[in-house]
């Protein structure tokens, strides 16, 4: 997509609707079945998936047809946090063969895991502005009314 992202349907609604354009509605893949680990996952990148798909399947973002990206999501989290931990234990200056101090070759492998994770999770709704370009922050406010009205004894919203 060139040019601007289209502002979120809060933003343009608490400012008017300006354009009088339709809001776009909240899409979610309901009844869809989320994809199984990929076999060969490493351990790191099998407890991202973990965290994550479970929350995106409860959420209707899903389909099974998404284990390739995701599996390519959880590998770049373990790969930045690999490369972190050699940031750690060698710290943020290596020396050339010739003893000239370098930024460690690290830094920049988990600054581009990062960068790429998070044009990833963009399309998964993992960031908050991500979720409410997709509507989905009005969903997660709706849910979390209806858990309190249910939690506190009153009549859950339908």
């Amino acid at each position: 997509m060139k040019g601007r992202k289209p502002k979120p349907a809060e933003v343009r609604q608490r400012e008017g609707n300006p354009g009088r354009r339709p809001l776009p509605q909240p899409v979610l893949v309901a009844g869809r079945a989320a994809p199984s680990p990929p076999t060969g996952l490493p351990a790191e990148a099998r407890d991202v998936w973990d965290t994550i798909v479970p929350t995106l399947e409860k959420v209707g973002l899903l389909d099974g047809i998404d284990a390739v990206a995701l599996e390519g999501l959880c590998v770049l989290v373990a790969r930045a946090r690999a490369a972190r931990e050699l940031v750690e234990r060698d710290g943020i200056v290596a020396h050339t063969a010739k003893g000239v101090p370098v930024v460690h070759p690290a830094v920049r492998v988990e600054r581009d895991a990062w960068q790429a994770f998070l044009r990833f999770a963009e399309q998964y709704a993992l960031t908050p502005v991500a979720r409410t370009r997709l509507g989905l922050a009005e969903l997660q406010r709706r849910s979390l009314a209806d858990e309190l009205d249910v939690s506190i004894g009153a009549n859950p919203r339908r």
